[in-house]
């Protein structure tokens, strides 16, 4: 993996975090996204670094904003020419039963978890050398009545 550029979506915490994690060890060229958990961010960056990754680029990336998705894809290209790996894991839940939610986080949530995964693998795609990953929920295949829309 070394010195390949992997762009993953949702890496300031969680799965997405664990996985920068592992690429940087692997002294990938790391590409970190966050929507609004800038320290988060930056945290992951600074041990990514730590663990040896060949260098790291950390973006604002909101996947409900069309111009949010081509500013940072625009970003990535014009700083390392190409994606080699896509790795689409940004994710929202909103954890209330489907009733006591309000339209605004049912939107929040397609817009972010599909259509936002759509997107950006469009935008990316002209661009990745390699492979696309899509990280799914467990959820998927057990539903949670806390959490429909997710």
């Amino acid at each position: 993996m070394k010195n390949k550029v992997v762009l993953i979506t949702g890496s300031s915490n969680g799965i997405g975090r664990e996985t920068a994690f592992e690429f940087a060890s692997e002294n990938a060229k790391v590409v970190l996204t966050y929507c609004n958990d800038r320290p988060g961010g930056q945290n992951t960056e600074k041990k990514c670094k730590e663990l040896g990754a060949a260098e790291t680029l950390l973006i604002k990336l909101d996947l409900r904003d069309n111009k949010s998705i081509a500013n940072a894809v625009d970003r990535v290209v014009k700083t390392f020419g190409n994606i080699d790996i896509l790795i689409n894991n940004a994710g929202v839940a909103v954890w209330k039963p489907l009733q006591k939610q309000n339209l605004a986080d049912i939107e929040d949530q397609i817009r972010t978890n599909l259509e936002g995964l759509i997107k950006m693998t469009w935008t990316c795609l002209p661009h990745v050398k390699g492979m696309i990953i899509n990280i799914a929920s467990g959820a998927g295949q057990t539903g949670f009545a806390d959490i429909a829309p997710y």
